[in-house]
């Protein structure tokens, strides 16, 4: 094959763009970028480059190839193959290359040392130097897949000159982003992401038909690099990745993706609790399906709990009259939960142990916590006080609620305004909060999933939480006794703030005032904003911001009934949820 031949190809297939905006791992900004790494874990591209590379070094006679980087590798594995000669395996480290296997190397060796792509002489002659330690008698031959350099490169080792080979040449134009002509007229970069190790945002970045070769690319490099964190996370990602590739309404990846922090988090939990990897990520893609079954037009809901079963056994003493079949696989959950139907996810919850086996159905009732609590409540309970982890899929939403050590640790949900799966973790955004009086945030988690509740219901609420010393509201409609949030129910908490007026949770976390109207102070507002006149009356947001500003010592939380739910702290606001995001009342 020529070489203008496999510069087409790769157009043809998209790992040639010569049209767009790149900012590139160096900062550098350019209009073309080359994809060589997927071009090379194509098979059918690979076989073209191995076609030219025995071309261009059949007067070399070398007898052994090396390679660090993952394309690198991938064509020196071809070549080592092809011509029957040994392969060394290097990976890149902070301090430079580490050899796998040097040993092989000896003062006879005759190496080729290859690359994906050569655009300046850094990466390759790091790779040169870190061979001066080694046994080789000599460097004969660089051959670089794609040579984007611009000038001509002089490499040597020991003092010898190396003779470089190219299978193709593609000078490539790179701007400085002070002098960038795209950045100019406005056309904003795409960064590119390190395509050595993260291989999420490349896989899907791609169409769906080149995931099968590009996921088995990096599995393979990873192997035969001994990397073994990163073998961890392909398995802990495989059970996920068809479920994205399926069809569900999810965005493509970016490297700071949401999405990959999600997982990943579950992935340490994971491993905290000893829980077999991708157990937790095969849960969360189950839930997705689930999310889109109805049973005779009705959505289905389930309630999960995974991790040491005898000691949630031991909390949940009361088990479901209906018999599950015998250590049935989670990956079984989408054929499983739509014939358990009649079970509520509120009264009932799925135990599966450390490898992802449903053992049994437990109701979510229990006399042993006091106060007495049931439910969701019942669940959070669980985890709190086993090494467990919870997740609930509402039946009539599409959002799933990821609960750890007590509390709402991960949401997934399918926005209503994009259409896309969105995750998150609620802690993740309050700790950002700024000036927030102290534990207060301890309690903001179950006023934001009461809130949640609230907008799944199409209600509104205003939270103030902390201390409101000096506050003027009116006498509340509703008198209660003080008692801490622990103490009540999700279901109550949302009844009692839908009601008009304000919910007020003190220091410790004590509801003690319900349904009042906050008459904020106009002349202690206006030290803060003196040309904001008036600022009695007015909606939930504005009470919620001149609350902040007037009690400094508290939180305030504004809960929209569209969606929207906001902190407001000191008079600046935090958000949390946007408005029609992922709360389906279906």
């Amino acid at each position: 094959m020529a070489e203008k031949d496999i510069i087409e190809s790769m157009k043809s297939s998209g790992y040639y763009i010569t049209d767009g905006h790149f900012r590139l791992i160096s900062g550098k900004h350019s209009d073309t970028y080359v994809q060589a790494r997927l071009s090379l874990m194509d098979p059918e591209i690979r076989k073209s480059f191995l076609e030219i590379s025995c071309e261009v070094i059949k007067d070399t006679n070398p007898t052994a190839v090396a390679g660090f980087t993952i394309g690198g590798l991938l064509l020196a594995e071809a070549l080592a193959n092809y011509l029957k000669i040994q392969l060394i395996i290097g990976r890149k480290r902070p301090k430079g290359i580490e050899w796998l296997n040097k040993e092989l190397l000896k003062s006879k060796t005759r190496l080729i040392l290859v690359d994906d792509v050569l655009t300046t002489p850094a990466q390759i002659n790091r790779g040169i130097s870190s061979l001066e330690d080694t046994d080789v008698g000599a460097i004969i031959a660089i051959l670089i897949a794609v040579d984007r350099s611009a000038t001509n490169i002089e490499l040597s080792f020991r003092g010898q000159s190396i003779p470089l080979y190219r299978c193709a040449r593609l000078p490539l134009t790179i701007y400085d982003p002070s002098t960038c002509h795209l950045c100019r007229v406005g056309i904003p970069p795409t960064d590119l992401s390190n395509p050595e190790t993260n291989f999420i945002s490349v896989i899907m970045s791609q169409p769906p038909d080149k995931f099968d070769f590009i996921l088995k690319g990096y599995e393979k490099i990873y192997i035969m690099q001994e990397e073994s964190q990163l073998i961890d996370e392909i398995k802990a990602w495989k059970p996920w990745l068809p479920v994205l590739l399926a069809g569900l309404p999810i965005p493509r990846m970016e490297e700071d993706s949401r999405l990959i922090r999600f997982v990943s988090h579950l992935t340490l939990i994971a491993e905290a609790y000893k829980i077999r990897l991708g157990v937790l990520s095969e849960i969360v893609g189950q839930l997705v399906s689930l999310s889109s079954i109805r049973v005779e037009s009705r959505p289905v809901g389930c309630s999960i709990l995974i991790g040491d079963n005898n000691a949630i056994k031991r909390i949940l003493e009361s088990k479901a009259r209906v018999k599950l079949p015998y250590r049935v696989s989670c990956e079984k959950l989408t054929n499983m939960v739509p014939h358990f139907d009649a079970f509520l996810e509120t009264n009932y919850v799925m135990v599966l142990d450390n490898d992802g086996n449903i053992l049994d159905l437990r109701r979510l009732i229990s006399n042993r916590p006091k106060p007495y609590l049931e439910g969701i409540e019942l669940l959070r309970f669980v985890t709190l006080n086993t090494p467990s982890i919870g997740f609930v899929l509402r039946r009539g939403r599409c959002a799933i609620s990821v609960y750890w050590k007590g509390r709402l640790e991960a949401v997934g949900e399918l926005s209503q305004r994009s259409g896309l799966w969105e995750f998150s973790r609620p802690m993740e955004r309050i700790d950002e909060i700024e000036k927030i009086p102290p534990r207060i945030n301890e309690f903001l988690v179950t006023v934001i999933e009461v809130g949640r509740e609230l907008v799944a219901k199409g209600h509104g609420a205003l939270f103030i939480i902390g201390d409101i010393s000096g506050l003027k509201y009116t006498s509340p409609k509703i008198e209660i006794e003080a008692q801490f949030l622990n103490e009540i129910s999700t279901d109550d908490l949302v009844e009692l703030a839908k009601l008009d007026g304000a919910t007020i949770i003190d220091n410790e976390g004590k509801l003690v005032l319900t349904t009042v109207i906050i008459e904020n102070k106009e002349e202690d507002i206006q030290k803060f904003i003196p040309a904001f006149k008036s600022m009695h009356g007015g909606s939930r947001k504005d009470t919620a911001r001149r609350t902040s500003i007037e009690c400094p010592g508290c939180a305030a939380i504004y809960i929209s009934q569209n969606g929207a739910i906001e902190v407001y702290v000191q008079g600046k606001s935090w958000s949390i949820a946007e408005a029609i995001t992922g709360l389906s009342r279906a």
